[in-house]
Parts: C-alpha cells; sequence; structure tokens
C-alpha cells in the first residue's frame, strides 16, 4: 500500500473508530415509569423489506422513527404494524427530487405533527408530542444531509465540507422546539458522535444515549478499498430531566444501517 493511499485510510478509520468505551452503569430513577424508542434508517431499496418489519415488531418500542421510507415502505407498514402503532406519521412525498421519506410510529397518541423541510434540509424531518407514561415527550425524527456536497461529490472531502451544512440544519431544525417539553432528537445524522452537528446539541445540555452508556458501536457497515468498515452515525439524542436507562445497537436486520434503541425515563 502506498503512503499517500495509508494517510487517506488512516483519516477515514479513525473518526469513525473511536476509542473503546467501557459500558456505564444505567442511573437510577425517580419514578418507575420508561419509554422505549428505536430509530432505524430501514434502507429504501432494501432487498427483504418483511424481515425488517418482522425485526421492528419484535424490538417492541412504544415509537420507532424510521428514515427512507417512501411511499412503498409507507403501505407496507400500515398493512403490517397500523394495529401495533396506531398512531403515526408520514412524509412519503417527492422532497428535493427524492423519494426518501420519513415515518414516525407510535403506541401513544401523537399531536403538534409536522412535516420540516427547509433551508439546508435535505431529507424530510417529523417534529410531534407523544403522551406517554412519563408525560408529553417532543420527538423529533432527523434525517441529516448526505455526507456529499455538489462541488466534492461523495467520499472524504464530500464528507468533510458537509459537517458543518448538519451543524446548521440540525440547529435550524432545533428552533422548532418547545423548550418547556422533554424532547428526544433522533434518527440518522449521517456523522459521528463527535461531530460538530453533536457537539452543537451537547453543548446546549442534550445528552446523547450511546456516550452516555460509553457504547460506540457501529450503526452503519460499508466497504472502502475493499474493507468491511462501520460507524456510529445514528444518534438518539435527549434534553433533561430525560435519562437513559439503557440503549445499545440491534445487530441485526436487512438494512445497510442497523436499528438503535434506548430506554428513557424521568
Amino acid at each position: 500500500m502506498r503512503l499517500p493511499r495509508l494517510i487517506t485510510l488512516l483519516i477515514l478509520i479513525l473518526p469513525i473508530t473511536g476509542c473503546i468505551l467501557m459500558p456505564k452503569p444505567a442511573p437510577q430513577l425517580t419514578q418507575p415509569e420508561t419509554i422505549t424508542v428505536v430509530t432505524y434508517n430501514v434502507l429504501k431499496s432494501n432487498p427483504d423489506k418483511n424481515a425488517t418489519l418482522d425485526l421492528i415488531e419484535s424490538l417492541d418500542a412504544g415509537i420507532v422513527c424510521l428514515q427512507e421510507t417512501d411511499a412503498a415502505w409507507a403501505t407496507l407498514i400500515r398493512e403490517r404494524l397500523g394495529a401495533k402503532y396506531p398512531h403515526a406519521v408520514y412524509a412519503t412525498d417527492q422532497w428535493n427530487g427524492r423519494k426518501f421519506g420519513t415515518a414516525t410510529l407510535s403506541r401513544y397518541p401523537l399531536s403538534n405533527a409536522r412535516t420540516l423541510l427547509e433551508g439546508e434540509t435535505f431529507f424530510p424531518n417529523i417534529l410531534a408530542t407523544a403522551d406517554t407514561p412519563i408525560g408529553s415527550v417532543q420527538i423529533f425524527n432527523v434525517h441529516l444531509h448526505p455526507c456529499l456536497t455538489e462541488k466534492h461529490g461523495m467520499g472524504l472531502r464530500g464528507y468533510y465540507a458537509s459537517r458543518i451544512m448538519r451543524r446548521n440544519e440540525i440547529q435550524m431544525l432545533c428552533a422548532a422546539i418547545d423548550p418547556a417539553l422533554p424532547t428526544v432528537i433522533l434518527g440518522d445524522y449521517n456523522d459521528f458522535p463527535f461531530s460538530p452537528a453533536v457537539k452543537r446539541l451537547r453543548s446546549q445540555g442534550l445528552k446523547s444515549a450511546m456516550i452516555e452508556r460509553r457504547d460506540n458501536a457501529h450503526t452503519i457497515r460499508y466497504k472502502y478499498m475493499g474493507l468491511n468498515l462501520g460507524a456510529q452515525i445514528d444518534h438518539i439524542i435527549f434534553t433533561p430531566p430525560l435519562q437513559c436507562v439503557d440503549a445499545r445497537v440491534i445487530r441485526e436486520g436487512t438494512s445497510d444501517h442497523r436499528p438503535l434503541l434506548a430506554v428513557l425515563g424521568k
């Protein structure tokens, strides 16, 4: 391997792998009630949608946030999971010339639901308030700008050039949040735990479920230069007084992403 190629590979791998972290004990809660939330980019071109829906159903979460759910996905989700999740919001129209939708499924009643797509936003994002066993909680299902730009395309240059776009995007989206309510911002961030987008939220007092649990498990798998690599680019981030009781990556599924699950309480 030539030295320039080795340097390029190291630049790519080091931010992805991070350091090995020991799991953190769960905090003691002041009340027993919790909610379980899941985020999962199901892959628009998923070769086995039914297997993916079987997995989602088996996770038995109270709230499920999905990305890359186009109209065909939405129809199948309604057929398979409509009874389990009677409250749902879908954004499946064609956005920016790309049919990548978003869906929020809930066992709990949803109110004030709206789809946000403005400014630098690349995919539709759904904000709704869920009436849960721990009270009203805002659920923000986000899918941030992909790792590319018109000028640089994909790859390393596209990734680094688009990091600030994702930071600006999450800041703009968060302006729609009601600060009086506990909020969970979960979805496909298309970026790492210590990226500008995630750092911006953490600098404002929000917490990341996987960072709280000291778990750097990968949520996406892909190949680069013939190597099987992975990264943690899906996140569950929340505001106080919510606390993370448990969080883990589900190492199953037929998407290129893996589901990320968190149990939250107060």
